[in-house]
């Protein structure tokens, strides 16, 4: 009986060892999720009770509170299949935020662009307004010089009193 008892214990063993390393990969999926959704929240400013206008963040934070809740009960009585899930979701989440994110940044970026595209512009209109300027005032004063029109007159600056 002992001996039939050891040899059970043997073919379990890798069983155990399995269902603990899947535990522990479960745990870290999950904390993962768990702390890359709150990194996402704080990145974006969301917190409790502030701002509630995006859909996305409030997502991420409900189920950042649901897979918390999930984890946070002894390994005994876990729900694998729930907290696969809740991590999942979790997942699922953060991506549809990253991509709108992503989306919002890229928008930010272009109009940014567009900006320093008009401020250029505008710098060289006013560069080539100034040339031109310049240049009128040149062949106006070159016109007067040379045409026999009237020179300048200096005038005489008078000693103070």
């Amino acid at each position: 009986m002992e001996t039939a008892t050891r040899t059970m214990e043997k073919v379990v063993q890798p069983l155990i060892s399995a269902i603990a390393d899947a535990q522990k990969l479960l745990l870290n999926s999950a904390h993962e999720a768990i702390f890359g959704g709150e990194k996402d929240l704080l990145d974006a400013g969301f917190s409790d009770g502030g701002d509630m206008s995006d859909i996305e963040l409030e997502a991420i934070s409900s189920k950042v509170k649901a897979l918390k809740k999930l984890v946070m009960v002894p390994q005994a009585d876990w729900n694998k299949n729930e907290i696969a899930a809740a991590t999942s979701a979790l997942t699922e989440a953060r991506a549809e935020w990253n991509k709108k994110a992503s989306a919002v940044e890229a928008e930010k970026e272009k109009a940014e662009e567009a900006r320093k595209k008009k401020a250029q512009e505008f710098v060289d209109l006013q560069a080539q307004l100034l040339q031109e300027a310049e240049s009128a005032n040149a062949e106006k004063a070159a016109a007067t010089d040379g045409s026999g029109g009237a020179a300048p007159v200096s005038t005489p600056v008078l000693p103070m009193r």
